[in-house]
């Protein structure tokens, strides 16, 4: 039996509470910019003030809000995330605080500034042996690139740490990332599509802390296709889809997520959905 709860249960009093808090990062290409795109939802509307802190935890900036807005504002010269082995992995934090309510309610998240891009070229024309031509290539590179240089992706495939969720703690899903990914020289991890979305925040932090990029499979990847069921059943998925990656940290690490069959001929990768992109 693998349904029903798994977590803790509790109550919780509030007058208001954060249902949402969504931080998206846009960097230049120059690396020397970054815009910050900050959203708060409250339950019955009260206002938000957004705190963001640097790395080191220094010269916070607060953003006020309201319900649902969405402001823009600009970092210059940001301390920059990078996959292990290519830098560094700063992360700033984002805590968002309920302005006017007598209960102490607030969220925190971290997150990590880089630019990503999925490089996607024609390939070079090759020599054929024996003669002075060349012909061109068919296809297109696939690779990723953060802040501009080329990372060359090394990884394995994660499947639920446990048959029985709740023993996954953040001790196990740190051992798991660093002493046996990082410990083989890996830098990348997929998150197989016949789990699980990894809802906890431990799997993503460690993640984050160490520079481990993810490679994300929607949970319909082991389903008919989308464009072979009816519109009624596809409708019903894309809902189901949009809600289990919102419900997964936003995290600076994963550089692409993937929806379709593994047995497929065809591969449909996913554009970034509406509330919560991955590619991210």
């Amino acid at each position: 039996m693998t349904a029903g709860p798994f977590k803790p249960i509790y109550l919780e009093e509030y007058d208001d509470r954060i249902e949402e808090l969504d931080i998206d990062v846009e960097v230049s290409p120059g690396l020397d910019m970054a815009i910050l795109s900050i959203s708060a939802v409250t339950l019955n509307g009260s206002r938000v003030t957004v705190h963001i802190s640097g790395p080191d935890g220094g010269s916070p900036l607060s953003v006020p809000l309201l319900s649902g807005q969405r402001r823009k504002v600009t970092i210059e010269n940001p301390e920059l995330w990078y996959p292990v082995g290519y830098g560094n992995q700063p992360l700033y934090t984002a805590t968002a605080v309920l302005s006017d309510q007598p209960r102490d309610q607030r969220v925190s998240q971290h997150f990590g500034i880089r630019l990503l891009e999925v490089v996607q070229q024609p390939l070079q024309p090759r020599e054929v042996e024996g003669s002075d031509e060349s012909v061109q290539a068919k296809g297109l590179s696939f690779f990723f690139r953060v802040n501009h240089i080329p990372i060359y992706c090394q990884g394995t495939d994660w499947i639920p740490g446990d048959t029985f969720l709740p023993r996954m703690t953040r001790e196990r899903y740190r051992h798991a990332l660093t002493e046996d990914l990082l410990g083989s020289n890996q830098n990348m991890i997929r998150v197989w599509g016949g789990g699980q979305f990894e809802s906890s925040q431990d799997f993503y932090d460690v993640c984050d802390e160490h520079g481990i990029l993810v490679w994300q499979v929607s949970m319909l990847r082991l389903t008919p296709c989308l464009d072979s069921i009816s519109a009624a059943r596809a409708d019903k998925s894309s809902i189901g889809y949009d809600d289990g990656l919102w419900r997964i940290p936003r995290q600076p690490q994963p550089p692409h997520q993937h929806r379709n069959r593994s047995n497929s001929k065809r591969q449909a990768h996913a554009p970034p959905p509406k509330h919560r992109p991955m590619v991210r």
